[in-house]
């Protein structure tokens, strides 16, 4: 049991250092991107503006691992909360392992009913969002800018920007949806018997 606990401590802070990772990254590509040259029109060419199309996709990659290692502590949990450990004498013998089940079977229902747990992924899902719609932004307002408002010459320059922009958006809206279906799935599973 305890390697199951410890293994639930070491995914999360696995998980809090991508989320730090993701930060770094996302910061990094925009500061080459925006710091390789002066904001002109004239200077922005299909490098820097493909430096900002990977924000989105890199923030999908390091969602996708953190709902990952999130989805592994929620099977985890729900073994230990929903299997029949009473039975075994063990748990008898064991103060600590009594409140440990009480607490993973308190967890799952304030994660099922309340989103006790639910912040963290906020933030995962938004943080993608908000990044892609402002590539989208920013590959309208330029593509608006040197063409008129038409397609004009620079449409595939910006054209990887605004389809990393809302990819990502997408994205990060169907990883949340996926996550939290198979949350739910793993939290209704059968409870195992727990044979020692």
């Amino acid at each position: 049991m305890q390697k199951l606990r410890d293994e639930i401590v070491e995914a999360q802070k696995a998980r809090l250092d991508l989320v730090k990772w993701k930060l770094i990254i996302v910061s990094a590509l925009g500061a080459a991107a925006i710091g390789l040259s002066p904001l002109t029109e004239k200077t922005w060419n299909s490098s820097l503006l493909g430096l900002l199309a990977l924000v989105p996709l890199v923030s999908l990659y390091v969602d996708s691992l953190c709902y990952h290692i999130a989805l592994r502590t929620v099977v985890i949990g729900a073994f230990l909360g929903s299997c029949r450990i009473h039975a075994l004498d063990v748990f008898a013998k064991s103060d600590d392992l009594r409140v440990f089940h009480a607490y993973e079977k308190f967890a799952a229902v304030a994660r099922g009913r309340h989103g006790a747990f639910s912040l963290e992924d906020w933030a995962l899902a938004w943080s993608t969002g908000v990044l892609s719609a402002g590539n989208v932004v920013l590959g309208l307002v330029l593509m608006m800018r040197r063409g008129g408002g038409t397609a004009g010459p620079d449409l595939p320059i910006h054209l990887p920007l605004i389809a990393s922009g809302l990819a990502g958006a997408v994205g990060a809206y169907l990883l949340l949806q996926q996550f939290r279906e198979r949350t739910r799935a793993v939290e209704s599973c059968e409870p195992p018997p727990c044979a020692p």
